[in-house]
């Protein structure tokens, strides 16, 4: 049985395809089933989200497992900022001049207070309709500086508990074991597997 992810985004499609170990020409984009439109987030919560946008989904394509996600980075001196928002925080901005100003915003601010973390959760839509949710959540802080080029997001200023690097240096067998979309996705592919879905 097919997946449908329902994303378009190339570095995020990469990223969970590795995550999820399957054989790629199981896994399709929103472009690969033939899906066209914009899907409007406007939940309250990434549990809305990621159900928002696998019904949207689920409502033209019936008949293949339906993924989508919703993630956000929680700043805890911003009071979880920019979170649900993260996509749409400080628009207008491309994503280097969004991380340089949270860095700036967050100039001289001690160690100690820079603590922040990733969510994500994975809404999984099955063929007979039924739903289930997966969240996953990396621990981590903000660096000071800008390091590194992989990854993509927020990902070149967070640092993961246990790392003194940011994801945006670290390479991808090790954001995808770590992450907090590894997480939420590994947790889908064992249900997927256990239930006899995917193998």
């Amino acid at each position: 049985m097919q997946i449908i992810l329902a994303t378009n985004n190339s570095h995020k499609t990469m990223e969970i395809k590795s995550i999820l170990n399957f054989s790629f020409n199981k896994i399709l984009t929103l472009n690969d089933a033939g899906f066209s439109g914009e899907i409007e987030e406007n939940g309250q919560t990434y549990y809305d989200n990621s159900r928002i946008k696998a019904l949207a989904v689920r409502n033209k394509i019936s008949d293949k497992i339906i993924l989508a996600d919703d993630s956000g980075l929680e700043i805890d001196y911003f009071n979880g900022e920019p979170g649900l928002h993260s996509a749409r925080f400080l628009p207008g901005l491309s994503q280097k001049e969004k991380n340089k100003e949270v860095l700036n915003r967050l100039k001289n601010i001690k160690p100690e207070k820079r603590s922040a973390k990733f969510v994500s959760v994975v809404c999984c839509i099955l063929p007979d309709g039924e739903s289930h949710f997966f969240k996953g959540v990396c621990q981590g802080h903000i660096a000071f500086h800008i390091q590194g080029e992989e990854g993509f997001g927020y990902d070149p200023i967070f640092v993961p508990s246990g790392f003194s690097k940011t994801f945006g240096t670290l390479s991808e067998d090790i954001k995808n074991v770590v992450s907090h979309r590894a997480s939420a996705f590994s947790q889908t592919r064992n249900f997927l597997v256990y239930t006899g879905l995917l193998d």
